[in-house]
């Protein structure tokens, strides 16, 4: 499931068009209670949704893929069109995927 469409299923009163636009998800976030800041482009937006509305649902092994790029983590791992998230006792971390 992707961040976009995980936003949607757990949020069922949006439709796409609330959080595919930048001026749209600023109205959806202040909807949602969720705090943005001025410079949050709408991949941030999208994080910030998410992780307010969808993550504490989650149970179970679920892969949320397609995050958002919000930022560079590092000049190696912004070489790597596909990067992995691995959670271990709630620490988040990236490594490279390379398909096999």
């Amino acid at each position: 499931m992707t961040v976009f469409d995980s936003i949607l299923h757990y949020n069922q009163e949006l439709v796409a068009s609330d959080i595919d636009a930048l001026e749209s998800i600023r109205d959806t976030a202040k909807k949602l209670d969720v705090h943005i800041e001025q410079g949050f482009g709408l991949g941030k937006i999208q994080i910030e949704i998410f992780e307010k509305t969808v993550e504490h649902q989650l149970q179970g092994p679920v892969f949320i893929t397609e995050y958002p790029n919000v930022l560079r983590l590092s000049p190696q791992q912004s070489s790597h069109p596909l990067l992995l998230l691995v959670m271990t006792n709630n620490i988040v971390q990236t490594r490279p995927f390379s398909g096999n």
